[in-house]
């Protein structure tokens, strides 16, 4: 047998029988046609993803499992594809680390552009509308928020609370979205997973910061669709169901994203 067809069937074959459990390295999107691990690390920008089985009601719009990130986009990963492409993205770093204080925070200031950019280096995608509120719902059916239908609360998660009062105040000269009698630990942007993960180990699905998808927001095709909410937000705008939309060239000190990427299966 030839030694490098030898070598390549025992690569598959590893693969293949790769514990569900086990994390796997991946190089490619076309190794995940031969494995079923429930998470796997993104070897391009180190990555940590989950598998996202789409239930038997979801297959008519979700036609096949994909992995998507734990956590948002940080900014060391983000440093590293602008220094690794050369892209010159819609914001500025400086702006950036007035509210993403190290690289463990989420990336912000991103347009969706930006984030479409980042996909294309890294050999990934963003999710759809579809696929975000999914994903986000962690495997619990018509729950309000990724944890279930109780309200959110300083420990769950990452949103307009009484230390980002002073921030509202001075952006907006407005506190009266802000719930003063939560304290979640941070007035800006948290270090991604601060908080408990949903049940398909997604961190940050509400709150932190509003999150990029693929779709049109309106029928005239000008607004890009965004999830999630954000540390700025009132607690109605954590919901899953909630939609916002923005202009894809828009940027924001609470805009970021994660990225998917299909099974090819």
């Amino acid at each position: 047998m030839n030694i490098y067809l030898f070598v390549a069937l025992v690569a598959w074959v590893k693969l293949g029988m790769a514990d569900e459990n086990q994390n796997i390295i991946i190089k490619h999107a076309d190794q995940l046609r031969h494995i079923k691990a429930e998470k796997i690390t993104w070897l391009k920008d180190g990555a940590e993803m989950v598998i996202i089985r789409p239930s038997l009601s979801y297959q008519k719009v979700i036609s096949n499992p994909f992995y998507m990130d734990k956590h948002e986009v940080t900014v060391a990963q983000f440093k590293v594809f602008l220094k690794d492409s050369g892209y010159q993205f819609s914001g500025r770093l400086e702006d950036v680390y007035q509210y993403s204080e190290t690289d463990k925070h989420p990336m912000i200031y991103v347009s969706w552009h930006d984030a479409i950019a980042y996909c294309q280096w890294a050999g990934k995608r963003l999710p759809t509308e579809t696929e975000w509120e999914y994903a986000a719902r962690g495997g619990l059916n018509s729950k309000r928020y990724p944890w279930g239908d109780q309200l959110p609360s300083g420990k769950l998660c990452n949103f307009a609370d009484k230390k980002a009062k002073s921030i509202l105040q001075e952006a907006t000269n407005q506190t009266n979205w802000a719930d003063t009698k939560v304290n979640d630990g941070h007035a800006l942007t948290a270090p991604v997973a601060s908080y408990i993960p949903n049940g398909y180990g997604l961190f940050d699905m509400a709150g932190n910061v509003w999150e990029w998808c693929q779709d049109w927001y309106d029928r005239q095709e000008e607004a890009r669709v965004l999830k999630g909410g954000s540390w700025y937000s009132k607690k109605s705008d954590l919901a899953i169901a909630k939609r916002n939309g923005n202009f894809p060239i828009n940027i924001s000190g609470d805009y970021g994203f994660r990225c998917v990427v299909d099974t090819q299966r």
